[in-house]
């Protein structure tokens, strides 16, 4: 839609039970695209929003990368993503909070 991509890939187990650094390969490619991307995926279930890849000669962080991670079991809610072409950061990430999956 407009400039920006959105393409889903389907990764089952750890490194798709391929043995390949799916991580490693995912960074080349965004790195290459040379524009802002963005990996939402779940994994360990808690939501978060962070810039987890890094320059593996300088150790600084790749800032056109950003990691959302969903929810998961236990906790069932949902994560709403924003993209705003105007704004430097392009992709915000908010937690979406499913009342009746609170704990009570």
């Amino acid at each position: 839609m407009g400039d920006v991509v959105f393409l889903t890939l389907r990764l089952p187990g750890s490194n798709n039970n391929r043995g390949a650094d799916s991580l490693s390969e995912f960074q080349r490619l965004a790195e290459a695209f040379g524009k802002p991307v963005t990996l939402v995926h779940g994994d360990t279930h808690y939501f978060r929003v962070d810039q987890p890849f890094s320059d593996s000669t300088t150790r600084r962080v790749i800032p056109t990368i950003t990691r959302a991670e969903t929810y998961g079991n236990p906790n069932f809610h949902a994560i709403v993503m924003t993209v705003d072409p105007s704004s430097a950061n392009l992709f915000r990430f908010e937690p979406l909070v499913v009342p009746l999956n609170a704990p009570r």
